[in-house]
């Protein structure tokens, strides 16, 4: 504890304020120039704007976080993740698992261990698609998107689909960039599909309901989602060899 303390009054000394301490009382916080220290506090507060600052920020940095995570984390850890208490964190549990449970994910519960969203890869990227991609800025800056990738794959399916006679408006062809950048990263970080959903009635054009989700206005048939997959499957390992 000692040495935590003169490495924090290390760092604040010259902000205007070290923490004091005295014997059977403890320690305290000593500003001994306030206006130093406000300006400190707010600079800090600017850089961590990271941090979740409200419900729905922490409703959508747990549901991120569980999507993204394969091992169980303990809710001690997620308390101090999201500087919230036992209790809130509870409540925010909470909502998480009624937004997963319409994904058919459930949060899986184990003593000493905590908590991990369990259920098919397909139904996790459905999830992130639907609650992380509502605009632009929102799917960039929680996917980390690499500019130049995502132009790429925009690129190729705009040369790609017309040679199959697929026809999409341009949010569409967004939408489904947006979805072929997310499942190479997922796949790049471990997270494959094994199984697609099945379709209804074998021989037969069936929409696939990974585009009805993520290309709403555009239905898709299943040959035309096979010829996109070997497509993006050849990409990939192109851009392996380079």
């Amino acid at each position: 504890m000692r040495n935590l303390i003169k490495e924090i009054n290390a760092v604040i000394c010259d902000h205007g304020a070290e923490i004091d301490s005295k014997q059977k009382y403890g320690y305290r916080l000593n500003i001994f120039d306030s206006d130093i220290w406000l300006e400190f506090l707010s600079r800090n507060r600017r850089q961590n704007t990271s941090v979740p600052g409200n419900a729905d920020e922490r409703t959508a940095y747990l549901l991120y976080y569980l999507l993204t995570h394969k091992d169980f984390v303990k809710l001690s850890e997620l308390a101090d993740q999201l500087y919230v208490s036992t209790q809130t964190l509870s409540a925010v549990i909470k909502r998480v698992e009624a937004m997963l449970e319409y994904y058919h994910i459930q949060i899986q519960r184990k003593p000493y261990y905590g908590i991990r969203a369990e259920g098919s890869e397909f139904d996790k990227r459905c999830c992130l698609i639907r609650n992380f991609s509502s605009d632009g800025e929102t799917f960039r800056r929680t996917f980390r998107v690499d500019d130049v990738k995502l132009r790429r794959i925009f690129n190729t399916l705009m040369s790609t689909l017309p040679l199959h006679q697929v026809r999409l408006t341009e949010v569409s062809l967004q939408n489904l960039a947006i979805y072929v950048y997310l499942s190479l990263q997922r796949a790049e970080q471990g997270f494959g599909i094994e199984q697609m959903p099945d379709k209804e009635g074998e021989g037969e054009s069936q929409p696939v309901t990974l585009f009805a989700v993520h290309v709403e206005d555009q239905m898709m048939c299943a040959e035309t989602f096979r010829i996109l997959a070997q497509e993006f499957i050849d990409l990939y390992q192109s851009r392996d060899k380079k």
